[in-house]
């Protein structure tokens, strides 16, 4: 979950300089399940609706300009989706350009009891090393 909540921070303070602008945490239970729901709220840039469809991608940037000018590899937030949907949740983002973003990470609460399976056939094998932040 941490990698995760890092990755959404980082990208919540790009173009400002600044900690994200919120964050909340619930725990919420449905039909589906019981879920804790986690939001990052920013007050940065934004991201237009095209850009938004590169951001969980592998190497995906918002645009090449955000990679120039903000840098990173475009990989913590496809780890993160990753990591999300192994622990049977989700990742997504809401943005609007010049007024900021919240990203929303929802995962089950009890995600230690999904079945092995729930990892994906690409992910088998794979490791990935995870900065220290201190």
């Amino acid at each position: 979950m941490n990698p995760a909540l890092l990755s959404t921070k980082g990208r919540g303070s790009c173009g400002t300089g600044s900690s994200p602008k919120g964050l909340t945490a619930a725990r919420r239970r449905d039909a589906a399940g019981d879920w804790i729901d986690i939001q990052v709220k920013d007050n940065g840039i934004g991201i237009s609706k095209l850009d938004i469809q590169r951001l969980f991608q592998d190497y995906g940037q918002a645009t090449p300009e955000t990679a120039t000018k903000y840098g990173g590899t475009g990989l913590g937030l496809a780890i993160s989706r990753r990591y999300c949907e192994l622990m049977g949740g989700s990742i997504s983002v809401t943005s609007e350009l010049g007024r900021g973003s919240c990203f929303n990470v929802r995962i089950l609460a009890n995600c230690a009891d999904l079945p092995k399976s729930a990892a994906s056939r690409e992910d088998e094998g794979v490791s990935v090393a995870i900065p220290a932040y201190g």
